[in-house]
């Protein structure tokens, strides 16, 4: 007898958590594609070569 016979609770747990995910997910992708604009802010607050002004210390 496979113990994943019964395995419709686990599957039903599984697909309620991806879309409640996906959900989120699409929410925030949505959010950052109708601000393209702060994409820009988001680049610039990166910091890319910071470490550089430590090194020459």
């Amino acid at each position: 007898m496979p113990l994943n016979v019964c395995g419709r609770s686990e599957k039903d747990i599984s697909w309620q958590a991806i879309a409640r995910f996906e959900r989120e997910y699409a929410e925030s992708v949505w959010g950052h594609q109708s601000t393209r604009g702060r994409r820009r802010t988001l680049k610039r607050e990166r910091p890319t070569r910071t470490s550089r002004r430590i090194r020459g210390r």
